[in-house]
């Protein structure tokens, strides 16, 4: 119980943001309707694309998204139509690395791995 169960990401189109998260992220995503898709992550909490809000580049929360290879995945969102803003970046030793990126639709995203 008061874990995080879903997550909402603001989109002005559907279709580009399910197509962006698919290939960058391989995210199981399905329409609902024209304002709304559900994405189903591979671990962690789900959650839908809305087009009833904002996207939103500089929120007050960041989330961040658990990979494998950061700089693989830089490269994918770039292919994809995503923007890198920060490169990876030591948080400390024990920490991490960390990045930052816009997805298509100008939302910040916070991209994490342990290496």
């Amino acid at each position: 119980m008061h874990g995080i169960c879903h997550v909402e990401i603001p989109a002005h189109d559907l279709a580009r943001v399910r197509k962006f998260y698919t290939e960058v992220f391989a995210w199981d995503t399905h329409a609902m309707d024209d304002n709304y898709a559900l994405f189903k992550t591979p671990e962690g909490p789900g959650g839908g694309f809305s087009t009833y809000q904002k996207p939103v580049e500089n929120p007050g929360y960041n989330f961040y998204i658990e990979v494998a290879d950061i700089p693989g995945a830089l490269e994918k969102v770039k292919a994809s139509g995503g923007e890198v803003v920060k490169e990876k970046t030591e948080i400390s030793p024990d920490h991490g690395y960390m990045a930052f990126i816009k997805d298509c639709e100008g939302n910040m995203v916070g991209l994490w791995s342990k290496s």
